[in-house]
């Protein structure tokens, strides 16, 4: 009874090819209770391998994708620069004054790396919800 339980626990079932196969033939997922994903890492595969290759909308956010991080990493670095150089350095949040927290850079305009406002976590995120609400 025993051993039977143990292989059943090591096996788990494709929810696409619906194959009972070794766990180690899944992806780790850290999202999901079992801890490995719904998909084999052969179905995994055949799925990115034709969304990606035919997928134009793809194409598209993936290539917005990388030039936002490229803009992004830009900006961190040259934020890194200045506040290791003493230039950007805040002691306090600049809307509650805060200094008690961590404090976070908030770039209102990412096209200017170096206007950056001081903020703890609570403004910064208020911040964020501010400029969600005027796109939106």
């Amino acid at each position: 009874m025993n051993e039977a339980r143990a292989q059943t626990q090591s096996l788990k079932k494709c929810h696409i090819c619906k194959q009972h196969l070794p766990v180690a033939d899944f992806y780790a997922d850290k999202s999901r209770r079992s801890g490995t994903a719904s998909k084999c890492k052969t179905c995994s595969r055949e799925y990115l391998r034709t969304y990606m290759s035919g997928s134009d909308k793809w194409k598209k956010s993936h290539r917005e994708k990388e030039r936002r991080f490229r803009d992004r990493h830009k900006e961190r670095s040259a934020i890194y620069t200045a506040v290791h150089k003493a230039k950007l350095l805040k002691a306090s949040c600049e809307r509650c004054e805060r200094s008690d927290v961590r404090l976070v850079g908030h770039h209102p305009d990412y096209s200017k790396p170096l206007e950056v406002i001081t903020l703890c976590g609570i403004c910064h995120a208020a911040a964020h919800k501010e400029l969600r609400n005027v796109t939106a």
